[in-house]
Order: structure tokens, then sequence, then C-alpha cells
């Protein structure tokens, strides 16, 4: 009976799960930027011909730092509201029987005045997709990133960036399955 109930829901559910992952994939994939970047002037300024421990590395780890923690900050705000906030959209579609984007819609107005008591709910999920995708698929984005910047040709741009691409698409299904 379940299962020819929910039958009927499942493009609008594909579909909202879709621009969810894709949405939240690009925060992400944002953050893992901002991060390789910060990582590639922090940890490799000589490669730049510049002294490691000169007063112009820390003063570029320090500028790199100020400028990209402030950003990740926000983009990582705007993600944890944004997961938060369509995090009643399969309840909306099957129960409801709105479509894909009308369940991102409604899942913002049941989620308002409710997103402490939901960020309590969906905290331990959150926690382990954070340490068993978010945190490993960061790190490798990171340094791939981070790796791709230091070489600064357009071959190792065109091999690394795209595996930067596809760690977030496998983070994305790795997550998919595990909420």
């Amino acid at each position: 009976d379940s299962y020819r109930a929910v039958r009927g829901a499942w493009s609008a559910l594909f579909g909202s799960n879709l621009v969810r992952q894709i949405v939240l994939g690009l925060f992400t994939g944002l953050i893992s930027l901002l991060l390789g970047i910060g990582a590639l002037f922090a940890t490799n300024v000589s490669q730049f011909g510049i002294d490691a421990n000169s007063t112009l590395a820390t003063t570029i780890a320090v500028v790199t730092a100020a400028l990209c923690a402030p950003v990740g900050a926000v983009l990582i705000v705007l993600l944890l509201i944004l997961a938060v906030n369509w995090s009643l959209r399969a309840p909306a579609i099957v129960g409801e029987g709105v479509s894909t984007f009308g369940a991102l819609g409604r899942s913002n107005e049941l989620v308002r005045g409710n997103r402490w008591r939901m960020i309590g709910r969906l905290l331990p999920v959150a926690l382990l997709d954070l340490l068993f995708v978010g945190l490993p698929s960061a790190a490798l984005s990171a340094m791939i990133s981070g790796e791709a910047f230091r070489q600064v040709n357009a071959e190792a741009m065109a091999v690394l960036m795209p595996l930067t691409g596809a760690l977030g698409v496998i983070g994305a299904i790795v997550s998919l399955l595990l909420v």
C-alpha cells in the first residue's frame, strides 16, 4: 500500500532531491575551492619565489585567511539554512501532493518557526554526513584544487578540476544514500 501510494510521487521526489543536491553541492564546491585557494597561498608561497619564512609570506597567509574565512563562513551558514529549509520536501510531496519546486517552497513554510527544533533533529544525520562524506570530500577537493592552482598550467587544470567535480558528484550520491 505504501509503495503504491508513493509511486506517483517519484518524479517529484527525484526532482526535489536533485535540485537540493545540486544547490547544496555548488555551495560545498565553492567552500572546497576557497579551502584549496587558501591552502595554496598558505603552504606554497615558495612556489611564487617568496621565502616561506619571510614577513611577506606571513602577510599573504593572513590576508588569504582573512578573505577566505568570512566568505567560507557565509557560504557554510547559507548551506545549513538551505539544508534545514528544504528538509521537509519529501513529506510535503508525499503527504500533500505538491510538485518538485512546490515542495521546496512548502518545506520552507513548514520549517518556519521550527528551525531550531529541525536543526536538533537533523544534527545527528548531518554530523554523520559531515564525518563520512563532507570532510573527506572537502579535504580531497581542497588538495586537488590547491595542486591545480599551484601548477598553474592548462594540462593540470584539465585533469585535476574535473576530478574535483567527480568527487563532488560521488559525495552527493553518498549523501543522498545516507539521507
